[in-house]
């Protein structure tokens, strides 16, 4: 995999013309959630930036019967978050303000991003179809995090729909980056285990993919260990071995409800499923695909468990010590940003937290420039779309939510 670092400001116009429509995406808790019927928003709203109120996003523990589709709740996508206490911390509005300025078809594709990313990843592919039909043109995708993976699996699905992606921080290895967001109850306004437990998006990161064969397993980041710093082997693919071990919410109530544990097999099960899809397939003819990545921040990646039991109500077993880091971008390793081995990319490496990577806009559009000089001119396939979609932003709107 080549390293770049990318400085040049062409033009992303095509030689024959056109403007190739160009599709953001975010992360894991990238935009607002609100109620279907009032537009009440229930994510994140004012109050509870401020912390006088809870932001309340848990998905119902209900499964149909095959355990293969989670019940939905009122809520749906709004719009990409772009900054956060009254301003002060920005986080896509930099992105959206380069791509109103130097994109002529820019488009905004929000997603409920606590459900199933198989789900996700259909509804999108249907999207970006009708997308590519609508301009007569292949287009380019920007994903951060967690919608890195999404796409992916896209890309595997009908690579000769895009002329270009870019996976900006993208959690590609599994390991447990993400498990403390599952199990310390730290007083936050913006996410409650308890809610985070229901989210089958959040398993992801954490587990391998169905076939767990030398040929398709995931790289592992970091560990889980004793006290004594002793590896230790937990199975994060296994529900019965959270409730064993204390991880999640089992860690502060002691045991789990047989609907608890019946959601959190689906929901593992579910996220191994996804991960099978954004493995490389031979016969994939992948396009340009560029990773934009930091190595500029200590990076958590273990879990230890604490030498004393907890005492006090809410603590847990496990400890997630800043001593146990690797280069990254304060959220991912740069090692876990790794493409699935076979897939080919290109990586650009700039100084920023997981948060801020989008800012780097001069970079990002030297990348998307430099993909549409290597892409061919053809017209995207047509494959058939999907009949499952989650949310999407209309007509290239590309309005933001921003906090006030």
């Amino acid at each position: 995999m080549e390293q770049n670092h990318a400085a040049s400001k062409p033009s992303l116009k095509r030689a024959r013309g056109c403007e190739v429509p160009v599709v953001f995406m975010h992360g894991l808790k990238g935009c607002t959630l609100h109620e279907a019927g009032t537009r009440k928003k229930r994510w994140l709203n004012t109050r509870q930036v401020v912390g006088v109120e809870r932001a309340r996003a848990a998905l119902p523990l209900q499964w149909s019967d095959d355990g293969l589709v989670q019940d939905c709740d009122c809520l749906v996508p709004g719009k990409p978050i772009t900054s956060l206490a009254c301003g002060l911390v920005t986080i896509y509005k930099p992105l959206l303000k380069w791509a109103r300025k130097r994109v002529q078809n820019f488009y905004t594709y929000t997603y409920d991003w606590r459900r199933d990313l198989g789900e996700v990843a259909a509804a999108l592919r249907e999207y970006l179809v009708n997308l590519a039909e609508k301009h007569q043109s292949k287009v380019q995708v920007i994903a951060h995090s967690l919608g890195g993976l999404v796409l992916l699996a896209v890309v595997n699905q009908c690579p000769d729909l895009f002329a270009g992606v870019v996976l900006c921080g993208a959690p590609f290895s599994t390991g447990p980056t993400f498990l403390e967001d599952t199990t310390n109850q730290k007083p936050s306004p913006y996410a409650n285990i308890y809610d985070v437990f229901t989210w089958t998006a959040a398993y992801t990161t954490m587990v391998p993919p169905e076939e767990d064969t030398a040929e398709y397993s995931a790289p592992f980041t970091g560990g889980i260990y004793d006290a004594n710093l002793c590896k230790l082997d937990i199975d994060l693919s296994d529900a019965q071995q959270w409730v064993d071990n204390g991880l999640s919410i089992f860690g502060h109530q002691g045991g789990a409800t047989p609907e608890q544990l019946t959601h959190l097999r689906n929901a593992l099960a579910r996220a191994r499923a996804f991960r099978r899809q954004i493995l490389f397939e031979p016969s994939v003819k992948y396009p340009p695909i560029a990773c934009l990545v930091s190595d500029s921040f200590p990076t958590k990646t273990s879990a230890v468990m604490k030498a004393n039991p907890p005492v006090k109500k809410g603590e847990t077993k496990w400890d997630f010590p800043d001593k146990l880091q690797l280069p990254g971008d304060g959220r991912v390793p740069v090692c876990g940003t790794q493409l699935p081995p076979g897939i080919p990319g290109k990586f650009y490496y700039v100084k920023s937290l997981h948060e801020n990577l989008l800012k780097h806009t001069e970079v990002l559009e030297s990348i998307l420039a430099e993909q549409l000089r290597d892409s061919p001119p053809e017209e995207p396939c047509r494959g058939e779309p999907c009949t499952t979609r989650q949310a999407r932003d209309e007509g290239g709107d590309t309005e933001e939510e921003e906090e006030e």
